[in-house]
């Protein structure tokens, strides 16, 4: 709890130097957290969530710069909230950094309650796991070995039958190959209600059954405690690994020459025209 109360503070801080340097890219003031590194022994659930998130983006870059170096394709990652409906926050990205400062920014203020399920035939409000489905076909790439969610919440929210056929089925479509993990905020409890069990059977039905990795089948993870949030988040490095062949670094020199070779065009169009002008006159 100490070292998450630290990390607000620096946070806060680093929002309120580049608030100063850069007014119009900052113009919304934060609250300042309160001051607890000294004698704290609890962090409350969404910052806890917050920090760990922070954490894992952190150490997918790290993976990601050592795919890119040997030629591999790298991570990219997206990030939304959600209550009664979803709050989308950056779409999938290769720059890191960016969802980085963009659960730095994040707000705790919830607007309601928490959707699995939707849309429905009552409710036209995108659900979380909808939300993701539509992100994966809108930015995915046809090359990528695997594309994961992973939803963190406190709330209890079922799933109709209904849609639970209808997410799976469009998990399932060709080029998908979706796996899914739920890190549970809230009490142990949720892991095992009747609450959850919508989501537990969701997950089961679209994640490997393999008999050498049970964790696919096990992937709602309790994670109200720092300790535990680690350990859903080093589950999730340990089995989703950036290993899908892409372009290679050298990419970057094939630019600049593009861009060599387009100046020496111009300049000798430039050349050219200015010639002819005189001849003209």
């Amino acid at each position: 709890a100490a070292e998450v109360a630290l990390w607000e503070q620096q946070m806060y801080q680093a929002y309120l130097d580049a608030r100063a340097k850069h007014p119009s890219l900052y113009p919304v003031a934060l609250n300042k957290p309160p001051n607890k590194q000294s004698d704290a022994t609890k962090a409350e659930r969404f910052t806890l969530a917050r920090y760990a998130a922070w954490k894992f983006v952190r150490s997918r870059m790290e993976a990601s710069e050592e795919a890119l170096k040997k030629g591999l394709q790298g991570d990219r990652v997206g990030i939304g909230t959600f209550d009664d409906e979803v709050h989308p926050s950056y779409p999938l990205t290769a720059e890191l950094k960016i969802p980085i400062r963009k659960i730095e920014q994040l707000s705790s203020k919830s607007g309601g309650g928490t959707n699995f399920e939707g849309p429905t035939e009552n409710d036209p409000r995108v659900g979380a796991f909808q939300y993701c489905i539509n992100e994966f076909r809108r930015w995915g790439k046809k090359n990528v070995k695997t594309k994961v969610m992973i939803l963190v919440s406190d709330g209890d929210a079922g799933i109709s039958p209904e849609r639970h056929d209808m997410l799976v089925k469009q998990m399932a479509e060709a080029g998908m190959d979706i796996h899914v993990y739920a890190l549970v905020c809230g009490p142990k409890s949720q892991l095992t209600n009747q609450a959850t069990e919508s989501v537990r059977k969701l997950i089961a039905a679209v994640n490997p059954n393999d008999p050498a990795h049970p964790e696919f089948q096990e992937a709602v993870l309790w994670a109200g405690d720092g300790v535990a949030m680690k350990k859903a988040f080093d589950l999730i490095n340990r089995l989703e690994k950036s290993s899908v062949a892409g372009e290679p670094v050298t990419v970057d020199k094939d630019v600049r020459r593009r861009f060599i070779l387009a100046g020496a065009l111009l300049a000798a169009l430039f050349i050219l025209s200015a010639a002819c002008f005189r001849e003209n006159l």
